[in-house]
């Protein structure tokens, strides 16, 4: 069941590194000043959902738990110095693999959500929406000539963003421990590996 898998990271320039492992009672977050044991029967849910690609974090993924004991963070990015962050999707990825499924052995009560919070959710699809009526509402008001292209252009980029973002970003709930590749960081082609293929 994967028990003493380790995964640590920095959220940022202010936060310490911490350290979260896998046991068989439940999780242990680690720093330099303390550690906090979470069972997993005090888990009441967790949410796996994508980051916005901000403040130089790409490939970023969360992994939030809310336990009695309050809401914690798991970043799939570490934070190294100024606007600079490291991907750590190779072992943010098994990590949680692993935390989920002792996780719904242990507690299978927990709620496992994915994607944003509806509320979140709906405020995107609402913005998006609001941005083509506005665009339309350009439309009919500026003459005609040379304003189909770029109109035709934004349509299709807020078709394709509303696409991938119901997708990746959708509320769901997860009935078991598998989780869908969508909702965890793809490894990225680094580039070195990039050059060598060259």
């Amino acid at each position: 069941m994967s028990i003493g898998l380790t995964y640590a990271f920095r959220k940022s320039a202010f936060e310490k590194p911490c350290h979260w492992t896998v046991t068989e009672q439940g999780v242990v977050r680690t720093d330099e000043h303390s550690e906090l044991q979470i069972p997993y029967k005090e888990i009441l849910s967790i949410r796996l959902q994508a980051q916005p690609y901000f403040r130089y974090r790409h490939n970023n993924y969360c992994c939030e738990i809310t336990a009695v004991r309050g809401v914690f963070q798991i970043l799939s990015t570490h934070y190294v110095g100024f606007a600079e962050f490291e991907d750590r999707a190779d072992t943010y990825t098994p990590f949680v693999k692993a935390f989920v499924k002792n996780l719904k052995s242990q507690n299978p009560s927990c709620i496992i959500n994915t994607g944003q919070k509806p509320s979140a959710f709906s405020g995107n699809i609402a913005l998006i929406v609001a941005s083509v009526l506005l665009l339309y509402f350009l439309w009919s008001i500026i003459p005609l000539s040379g304003k189909l292209l770029p109109i035709m252009l934004v349509l299709l980029g807020a078709w394709s963003y509303l696409n991938m973002s119901t997708r990746v970003n959708r509320p769901r709930t997860l009935e078991n421990y598998e989780i869908p590749d969508y909702i965890l960081p793809q490894k990225q082609e680094t580039e070195e590996a990039r050059k060598n293929q060259d």
